[in-house]
């Protein structure tokens, strides 16, 4: 039942404008940082997300569990989470299967929070789940993943 709920979601909000899921952006402050980036490329020294990015590039797909951590990183390294958000969109509906669709259009939501609970606030991220890299080679074979993309 709750898997024809959350796949129906998605529809529900194209069908009703995208304006529905808006992000609730007083839960995610503005970056204070200066280290934007241009993320059309990989970055040097972050070899996770990088595995994700090529592996969205040439295969058109990313893992789940990857894709929460790629976009994290995205809101970690813009100046506020409006331009992460349209960033990431924008790699999503380029790379992506599911780009352009209402299924990934949700994913990247996910990503900052939509329709997730509200975790411990910190710095950068506010109220959004946080990940990082230890999570990643905690909760996934992050060894064989790099080697492979």
């Amino acid at each position: 039942m709750y898997s024809i709920i959350w796949r129906m979601i998605p529809s529900t909000v194209f069908l009703h404008g995208q304006k529905q899921l808006c992000l609730d952006m007083q839960r995610i402050p503005a970056n204070t940082s200066t280290q934007t980036m241009s993320l059309n490329k990989q970055r040097p020294m972050i070899r996770f997300w990088n595995a994700a990015q090529l592996e969205m590039m040439q295969t058109g797909k990313m893992q789940g569990y990857m894709r929460m951590y790629w976009g994290k990183k995205i809101l970690e390294w813009t100046k506020s989470p409006q331009e992460a958000f349209q960033i990431a969109l924008y790699l999503n509906n380029k790379y992506e299967l599911d780009g352009r669709d209402p299924n990934g259009f949700t994913g990247v939501a996910w990503c900052f929070g939509k329709h997730d609970r509200a975790w411990k606030e910190r710095p950068i991220f506010g109220k959004v789940r946080y990940m990082n890299d230890t999570g990643l080679t905690r909760k996934f074979d992050m060894k064989t993943y790099v080697e492979k993309f």
